[in-house]
């Protein structure tokens, strides 16, 4: 029997912090992973219409999973992960420096200066990011606001509507911009659409459609200002080929209703389009895409920011008044 040789009053203060201790340094032998489980509750993830996530309940839309640390591709399965206002994991946003979480964060609208508003799915959120992160370095003063979905997409609005939902994402200001990205999460069946294959002309039709009404609400409130940014290439076949068909889809569309389209295939990809996890910057080769072959790292995410930052600033009117650079929001 062993014998506890300490007052029961030191006990009780010190037998917790024993405790605590050895679940830290548990969670530091796993290299983190498990910090976030141990610092939090278990919380399930939810819609943004208050039903419950297929992914929380182990349904993923993607059953391949991968271990990165990016706004989740959408096949990212764990039931306990913490997500932040907008359905980004948190522990994405904790494990940047401090400056890059604070422009992550979702900025108050300003009455001076235009927003600049991202739908779409987990990597619409990291362009965001990016986003914020080039335009704040530029000094150009835009409002940057997150309105990503992780595991969001077209093909399966039984899980997220995006048609009926994007009315109440939009900004009241229609001379704000919208930015939109999806095809991470289409490679699957339409739902409400049996027996269509991802290659037939059925499946494509219906999916053109559902981007031709996406668009129309948008033109239906004024918006001037909207980029449809194209899938980047992954590193998955299967998936790529699938994204080199919706890029197709979504370029048709949008260019046939006057929407400004800008395609990544070319900037992150090599001659033939295919997935390279770098880019060429002044005869350097700089990494921008992270181990899963689908998202980017954070400076990747920047550069796409930028890319998007230079497409905007080409139609406004930017003007000097001292130092400081005023945006006139008028767009061509």
């Amino acid at each position: 029997m062993a014998t506890n040789f300490l007052p029961p009053p030191f006990c009780k203060v010190t037998k917790p912090l024993v405790v605590g201790t050895v679940l830290l340094l548990g969670a530091c032998a796993s290299g983190g992973d498990n910090l976030v489980s141990l610092s939090w509750p278990s919380l399930g993830t939810t819609t943004g219409d208050n039903r419950t996530d297929p992914q929380a309940n182990g349904a993923d839309m993607n059953p391949n999973t991968h271990g990165s640390n990016q706004p989740g591709h959408e096949h990212t399965k764990n039931p306990g992960m913490i997500l932040d206002g907008k359905g980004a994991p948190a522990a994405f946003h904790r494990s940047m420096p401090p400056d890059m979480r604070a422009a992550a964060r979702t900025a108050p609208p300003s009455p001076r200066n235009p927003q600049v508003v991202f739908l779409g799915d987990s990597l619409a959120q990291g362009y965001a990011i990016g986003f914020k992160l080039a335009a704040r370095d530029a000094r150009a003063p835009l409002v940057t606001i997150d309105h990503g979905r992780v595991s969001s997409g077209l093909a399966r609005l039984d899980y997220y509507n995006w048609i009926d939902l994007l009315p109440g994402k939009l900004p009241d200001n229609n001379r704000d911009c919208l930015v939109i990205h999806f095809g991470a999460n289409d490679d699957k069946p339409l739902a409400g659409l049996r027996n269509a294959s991802l290659t037939s002309d059925r499946w494509a039709n219906e999916y053109a459609s559902r981007v031709s009404q996406f668009i129309d609400i948008i033109q239906a409130r004024g918006f001037q200002c909207v980029l449809w940014v194209g899938p980047a290439p992954d590193a998955l076949k299967s998936r790529d080929d699938h994204l080199r068909r919706v890029d197709k889809i979504y370029e048709q569309v949008a260019r046939a209703k006057g929407i400004d389209y800008i395609t990544l295939r070319k900037r992150y990809g090599d001659e033939a389009g295919n997935f390279v996890d770098y880019v060429i910057d002044q005869g350097k080769r700089r990494i921008v895409r992270t181990k899963d072959g689908s998202h980017f790292t954070i400076p990747g995410y920047k550069d796409v920011g930028q890319l998007i930052l230079e497409r905007i600033r080409g139609k406004s009117i930017y003007v000097r008044k001292g130092s400081a650079p005023i945006l006139v929001a008028t767009y061509n």
